[in-house]
């Protein structure tokens, strides 16, 4: 409620995952290990493509100059998906036209 309060709502809400399938992660494994054996090496990838994609938006700015982000990391337990949730509030000059250009530059990566 503090970000809201100080910020305002967030104008971006981003899921990021961890996909065992990455190519960083496959080539990385032993024979006969599997992704959910090397927990290690999935949160290690997970983490530097997590930070490459806040490089993207914060100092790549591309979806504008932001002014405020928080975010939040769930390491689950029963698999080796990590939740990432990432609420992004932009400057004001760069709101009017947000949704043209997240639906051009989004992608979903299955």
């Amino acid at each position: 409620m503090t970000f809201v309060r100080h910020f305002g709502c967030p104008d971006l809400f981003i899921t990021f995952t961890c996909n065992p399938k990455w190519i960083e992660i496959e080539i990385e494994l032993l024979n006969g290990q599997r992704p959910t054996d090397r927990h290690d090496l999935l949160a290690r990838v997970f983490l530097l493509k997590l930070q490459k994609l806040m490089d993207l938006i914060k100092i790549g700015q591309i979806f504008g100059s932001v002014k405020c982000d928080m975010y939040t990391i769930e390491w689950q337990k029963r698999s080796s998906a990590c939740p990432y949730s990432l609420m992004v509030v932009l400057k004001n000059q760069f709101k009017q036209y947000r949704q043209p250009y997240i639906s051009r530059t989004c992608l979903i990566q299955r």
